[in-house]
């Protein structure tokens, strides 16, 4: 949350203050001061009575319509509450708080460009003032214009060194952009200005956590709890982490800390039941997952969660009308997409694993276990050329992934193509010598080109590493009796069916 200090706490201040200053030339009989306490409670209603009796008394007081105007912003009355700012703007026109707080209550109506066009004439007025171009900041980040968002923090920053809100407000922005390194930077000049902001440990927290630097993350995120032991999100996000570290019991606890102190928090339970999933207590999972949505049906990462514990329990419909819930929500949510893939893909709809498959490749290009995904959904479907330049995608984006490279390798067996297969099952074995799958794989390809010693060799290979692999036994045995060593081939079959292969 990007957070506005000026609203709220500067604008009573300074009203407060005007109002100590008139002493003796109040026109208003005391009804503006009454107003100014009456806002400093929270009692809205009855400030904006005493302001209205204010202006009755004094219809050129612009104090009195500031004040009526906040009260007016804090009922929600956003029309009448710029009205009232515009009188106290043609009373005084170079007043700056008058502005100021105009340009908020357009913010909160959504309206930003006008917003932006208050701003820019307070800078007009005075341009050193750097509560300005924070609140400029604010407006410009609720427009998506994060650079621009940064530039106005940066003015802010300079005008204003020990503005630790700017710096939070600038942090938060580049978390957004996903500049995780530069928003740490900014966080930490938030918490050098004031150690006690856990907003800003909480959130240098969540930007470690996307660097992958667990520790440096969970030092932050107990630092935000320290400060403020009743901090749910910090709480949460906390579980989150532990549920990274797969430390799920852990995260079960902290996530029960946060649901005792607010019921109502829905990361909490997500995360709760991310951890039960984890722990093979899908049910209750299901339960902690389905209070979240209550709480916020909106959250896509919810419904993500969701459906990828509805896979583990093997509901595969299910599963995918939960991630057609996240993508609804977030179309950019890749995860959800690549998972609705998969799903389709446990269910055998090879064409409709196809289509998500495409959708994380338009969203990352990049992303090579996709394209293998996608090279296997093809394999299935026998669309084996297209199999192999999705494959071929994959490699050359990431050529140490044995994987691909073994199902690339099974694509060209079942065209036929034993050589090239062959070499494929030789560069997996270059990646991992230990893989017994892809020592058993060669020594298929090799039989199946006529060089039998060879492919011996290679099934031995894969007995050496996995004594157990009857499929290595059993195919060795018929080497053998292509080789005519049927005693031999004979022994090996007898394993074979000694570990459970019944196809002799």
């Amino acid at each position: 949350m990007v957070v506005n200090m000026k609203y709220g706490i500067l604008g009573l201040v300074f009203i407060t203050v005007l109002c100590a200053g008139c002493i003796g030339t109040d026109k208003t009989g005391g009804w503006n001061e009454k107003g100014n306490n009456l806002l400093k409670e929270g009692k809205y209603d009855e400030a904006l009575q005493a302001f209205d009796k204010a202006i009755e008394l004094d219809p050129q007081n612009g104090d009195a319509w500031l004040g009526k105007g906040i009260a007016l912003v804090n009922t929600g009355k956003y029309e009448d509450a710029i009205q009232a700012f515009d009188k106290a703007i043609q009373i005084k026109p170079n007043n700056v708080e008058f502005w100021t707080e105009k340009g908020i209550a357009l913010r909160k109506m959504g309206r930003y460009e006008e917003a932006i066009q208050v701003y820019d004439k307070i800078i007009e007025i005075d341009p050193l003032d750097g509560f300005a171009w924070y609140n400029k900041g604010i407006v410009l980040y609720h427009m998506g214009k994060y650079e621009d968002a940064i530039q106005a923090y940066d003015k802010a920053t300079e005008l204003e060194p020990k503005l630790s809100i700017a710096w939070y407000n600038k942090g938060y922005t580049l978390y957004s952009m996903k500049k995780y390194d530069e928003a740490i930077k900014a966080f930490d000049k938030a918490i050098g200005i004031d150690k006690r902001n856990a907003r800003a440990w909480n959130y240098k927290g969540l930007a470690y956590i996307e660097l992958g630097y667990y520790y440096e993350a969970m030092e932050s995120l107990n630092n935000a709890i320290r400060l403020d032991p009743q901090y749910t999100k910090a709480l949460a996000n906390k579980g989150n982490l532990l549920n990274q570290m797969r430390r799920y019991e852990e995260a079960l606890q902290v996530c029960d800390k946060a649901i005792e102190i607010n019921p109502k928090d829905a990361k909490a339970w997500s995360y709760k039941g991310y951890a039960l999933n984890k722990m093979g207590r899908s049910e209750e999972a299901i339960q902690a997952l389905d209070k979240a949505l209550q709480i916020d049906p909106r959250d896509a990462e919810i419904w993500y969660y969701k459906g990828d514990t509805l896979v583990e329990m093997g509901k595969y419909d299910e599963a995918i009308q939960n991630y057609n819930k996240a993508t609804d929500i977030n179309p950019q949510y890749k995860e959800a997409w690549n998972s609705k893939g998969m799903a389709f893909y446990q269910m055998r709809e090879y064409e409709n694993a196809i289509e998500a498959f495409n959708k994380v490749i338009d969203l990352e290009p990049d992303n090579y276990e996709v394209w293998d995904s996608k090279g296997n959904a093809l394999r299935r479907l026998r669309n084996y050329e297209e199999a192999i330049a999705a494959y071929d995608k994959s490699i050359e984006i990431n050529s140490q992934n044995i994987w691909v490279r073994m199902h690339k390798g099974y694509t060209l067996y079942e065209m036929q193509k034993y050589e090239e297969a062959e070499q494929e099952f030789d560069e997996a074995v270059a990646i991992n010598p230990n893989n017994f799958d892809a020592w058993y794989s060669k020594g298929n390809a090799l039989r199946m080109m006529g060089k039998i010693d060879e492919s011996i060799q290679a099934y031995d290979k894969s007995i050496e590493l996995n004594p157990q692999y009857a499929l290595a036994w059993y195919n060795k045995g018929v080497a053998l009796t292509i080789a005519g060593k049927k005693s031999e081939a004979d022994l090996c079959f007898n394993k074979a069916r000694e570990l459970g292969y019944e196809n002799i």
